[in-house]
């Protein structure tokens, strides 16, 4: 199905999608093709639950189309201090288990 664009006076694009994974899958998609041509790719990775679809997909591209993302330079920009790397609450932790794991980082 076609996503349906919304207009917006300051952003170029929005893509409204009839679901969650659909919504994931384009944006892991758009991730992919904006991360493929690039040597060295920086990627700054978010947390929370909406980005967990996105990483899932992201993973499950990379491993059918046999896309090397090895090469990204991954950063992140939010960790409590002082908190346990192994804490339920820890950004390490997610980043560990929901992209660098899955992705192959």
């Amino acid at each position: 199905m076609t996503p349906v664009e919304i207009g917006h006076s300051q952003i170029d694009h929005i893509y409204q999608y009839p679901s969650e994974r659909l919504t994931a899958q384009a944006a892991a998609q758009y991730a992919k093709d904006l991360i493929a041509p690039i040597k060295r790719p920086v990627v700054t990775f978010a947390t929370g639950n909406t980005m967990i679809p996105v990483l899932e997909e992201l993973a499950i591209l990379s491993h059918s189309e046999r896309t090397n993302l090895h090469r990204i330079i991954a950063l992140h920009l939010d960790e409590y201090f002082p908190q346990d790397p192994q804490g339920v609450h820890s950004f390490v932790k997610f980043l560990y288990e929901r992209a660098f794991q899955p992705l192959g980082l």
